[in-house]
């Protein structure tokens, strides 16, 4: 019962924060007014002012010969502009006047409107057969456009109308609309691409190109755009390259001419046929989180892809084969410069037995004299420096059984093929890892 007694209040406290759009037809266009908390609606012969905080409306009237163009709000005074030509327009007491000294040249129709600096500015937008792709803005003193250089750029975006962006600080990201078909001039072709322009250092970045198709009722969020889907909100960010779809809050699938100032939402609302404006917490306003994804992918999102796809499964397969030769060499005996190492046991050997075993690793088969060379002194007989040979021989074999554990010995001798009286001594190779360097000593 408590429950739904606070869902209930809940809900009459939310709906009582609205106030009925009776003419909703007949409004031509809305404003934000944030420097005085104010939610604008102008209609042809009078506009009105909701305020933020208590709701309270006022109705004053309108003098006007045009229709209304886009309302600009800047430093509290209300501007209209024209998208497609030149014509700016001032709201001074209750008439509309036109202050600028140019005319309608039907050059920006879908050109992006926006305010910088407490400027005017304006971006693209299409006319005779082609499409803009530089800023200009409204001199408030000589009454005129003027335009903007992109003086230290070197590439350039194709001109667009109908375009989406962002601005957050001095810079401006700009993506998708229309452009011109080169080949037919009469044909408009999506636009993918994203552009970044920094105002301070008049300078052009190409981002990369996105695969997002366009949304209906889009808002200014933070340094985010969202758009209200059918099925969906689509939150975009460009700063941090970033896509992220939610669930529909309560009121989002219902929600016109939006606005968000300090965690709220200013609004109209279709609520079965009559529009209301309304103020919606941001923690009304977004659902469940669906998924996140890039926004844009560029040459670095192609080359990580690359890596991924190529570079990485070579890497794989070499950290693999390093880790097979490691697991190979873990099963061999394993060359020091002191003795042998077998897994984790050690057998030392002095420095003569080491160099007889280097030079039977270094060929298939070595001569008597060959091993006799490495341990014979002059001072002793020659029949002292075999026994000595010999008897080298016989420990390396009894030692490396022991490490091995083994009965067969690793040195074996016969007589040369070519020569009777030559004996030949081999090692069995097979017990050693043949991953390591091994130099045969130079007996010349």
């Amino acid at each position: 019962m408590r429950l739904l007694f606070f869902l209930l209040f809940l809900t009459l406290n939310t709906y009582s924060q609205r106030v009925l759009i009776e003419n909703y037809p007949s409004l031509q266009s809305v404003a934000l007014d944030s420097s005085n908390n104010q939610y604008l609606l102008y209609y042809k012969d009078h506009y009105e002012k909701i305020n933020l905080q208590t709701l309270e409306r006022k109705s004053y009237q309108l003098i006007t010969d045009n229709n209304l163009f886009k309302p600009m709000i800047i430093d509290g005074l209300n501007y209209f502009v024209n998208s497609g030509g030149g014509m700016v327009y001032i709201l001074e007491n209750d008439t509309i006047k036109r202050i600028d000294r140019s005319y309608n040249h039907r050059m920006q129709h879908g050109a992006i409107i926006f305010t910088y600096m407490s400027k005017i500015f304006k971006y693209g937008g299409y006319g005779f057969w082609s499409n803009r792709n530089f800023f200009t803005y409204f001199d408030d003193k000589t009454k005129e456009w003027e335009v903007v250089d992109p003086i230290n750029s070197e590439n350039y975006p194709e001109g667009t109308s109908g375009a989406y962006h962002i601005l957050a600080g001095d810079d401006i990201y700009i993506f998708n609309g229309d452009k011109i078909n080169p080949h037919r001039r009469k044909e408009r072709i999506p636009n993918n691409e994203v552009w970044k322009f920094s105002f301070k250092d008049h300078y052009w970045t190409f981002l990369g190109t996105n695969s997002f198709t366009g949304g209906s009722n889009p808002i200014k969020y933070k340094d985010k755009i969202l758009f209200l889907g059918v099925s969906y909100i689509t939150e975009i960010d460009i700063i941090n390259n970033k896509t992220t779809l939610y669930e529909h809050g309560l009121f989002s699938p219902r929600m016109y001419k939006s606005y968000y100032l300090k965690n709220q939402f200013y609004c109209l609302i279709n609520d079965k046929g009559n529009f209301y404006f309304q103020v919606i917490d941001e923690k009304d306003f977004f659902g469940k989180k669906i998924s996140e994804k890039l926004f844009y992918k560029n040459y670095s999102y192609w080359s990580m892809q690359l890596m991924l796809y190529l570079i990485l499964p070579a890497l794989i397969l070499l950290i693999a084969w390093r880790l097979y030769k490691l697991y190979k060499k873990q099963k061999k005996i394993v060359l020091l410069d002191n003795g042998l190492r077998f897994k984790n046991k050690f057998t030392q050997f002095d420095l003569e037995s080491m160099e007889i075993i280097k030079t039977l690793l270094s060929e298939k088969e070595i001569s008597s004299n060959n091993i006799l060379q490495v341990v014979e002194k002059e001072q002793y007989s020659a029949a002292h420096n075999e026994r000595i040979k010999v008897q080298k021989l016989n420990e390396i074999n009894l030692k490396v059984k022991i490490l091995l554990g083994i009965d067969e010995d690793i040195i074996n001798s016969f007589k040369s093929t070519k020569d009777r009286r030559i004996r030949i001594y081999e090692i069995k190779n097979q017990y050693f890892y043949k991953g390591q360097k091994v130099h045969r000593p130079d007996f010349s």
